[in-house]
């Protein structure tokens, strides 16, 4: 089984921009003067087991790629 609690959370916002932490979400929450509050947004990384990934994701592939790499060590 895989953990890949190693990947970031981020929101995508309106903007098209990335929020990738509490501040960042609440510079654009006041700038858009939006009711909601950082707080109400979990930066928190989810717990993400392999068995819940699809076969063809790239996860599959980007892990492969690794272990080949180390494998040529």
């Amino acid at each position: 089984m895989s953990d890949y609690s190693k990947i970031d959370t981020y929101y995508v916002m309106p903007n098209g921009k990335r929020a990738r932490c509490a501040g960042d979400m609440d510079k654009f929450l006041e700038a858009y003067k939006n009711r909601l509050s950082a707080s109400d947004f979990s930066f928190a990384p989810l717990k993400v087991v392999e068995e819940t990934v699809s076969h063809n994701s790239a996860w599959k592939a980007a892990k492969a790629k690794k272990q080949k790499a180390e494998a040529q060590k």
